[in-house]
């Protein structure tokens, strides 16, 4: 009975050590290398991840790199298939805000070959500063009215200018300061997507966080257009996400009007704007 007992142990000793084999075999053919600006970063900031993968095989059929935390779940920075040997790169990744002053982010670094040899390599780093942190700011953003030809619109997802004649898919923000029939209006902002708007001139732009855009954002009556615009305005906006019967509004960032100018005609009519985005 004993030796039956010791057997069934040395067997599952076994089983275990030829499986520790398989891994580091795998690791062996498909090897990972991957290096961090910095282990600790910034909410908002950007990041590199220099990643080197190569395969003794013939070639890399799939790399993916992944990011993973709490707040936010998966988010899937590359999948590529390389078709080659060895794949070098540096990513380029947005650190998120964040609600917490300090939150783990798991990176994912994967791969696999032609033969179905895979392997994982996971890095840690720790972004600090969330809630409480200041947003960057973007400076200078100007935008034309929408009569004189030039780009008058602003896309939150590139967060560049762009023309509402041409990309009205990626139109959030839309400027007008003329009628149709070049006749003056008030400035206004509206929108082409799912964005809203609220004027709140006492927030404190100059400290404005993750946290009290979204409380003073949570907390104001919201539209699809702000108009009559004046220098100084703090407009702060937010986006509809639609889940079947379910409408979720999120701030996604402040403005501050700098300059309006209203000029001869409508050629020259603009607005200039600065913006901490979320």
């Amino acid at each position: 009975m004993v030796m039956k007992r010791i057997l069934t142990i040395l067997l599952c000793l076994m089983a275990f050590l030829a499986s520790g084999c398989t891994n580091e075999d795998d690791a062996t053919v498909v090897a990972i290398f991957g290096t961090p600006s910095s282990y600790i970063v910034n909410c908002g900031d950007k990041v590199y991840i220099d990643v080197t993968v190569t395969t003794l095989n013939s070639t890399l059929t799939d790399i993916s790199v992944t990011a993973f935390d709490p707040e936010h779940g998966k988010d899937e920075i590359v999948s590529i298939n390389p078709g080659t040997k060895e794949y070098r790169e540096r990513i380029i990744w947005e650190v998120p805000s964040m609600t917490k002053d300090t939150t783990l982010i798991d990176i994912m670094i994967s791969a696999t070959d032609n033969e179905n040899v895979s392997n994982n390599l996971q890095l840690k780093l720790t972004a600090v500063g969330g809630n409480t942190a200041l947003l960057p700011e973007r400076s200078g953003i100007t935008l034309y009215s929408s009569m004189s030809g030039k780009q008058d619109a602003f896309s939150f997802i590139t967060l560049q200018p762009l023309f509402s004649s041409s990309d009205a898919e990626d139109c959030d923000l839309v400027f007008s300061m003329s009628g149709e029939d070049g006749s003056y209006m008030a400035p206004t902002w509206s929108t082409k997507t799912d964005l809203v708007f609220c004027r709140a001139n006492s927030f404190d732009y100059s400290s404005a966080t993750w946290g009290n855009v979204h409380a003073v954002f949570n907390s104001s009556i919201r539209t699809d257009a702000v108009s009559d615009m004046q220098i100084d305005d703090i407009i702060l906006i937010g986006r509809e996400i639609h889940a079947e019967d379910n409408v979720k509004v999120n701030a996604i960032g402040v403005c501050k009007i700098m300059a309006i100018y209203d000029e001869n005609g409508t050629q020259n009519d603009r607005i200039i704007f600065n913006l901490k985005s979320l």
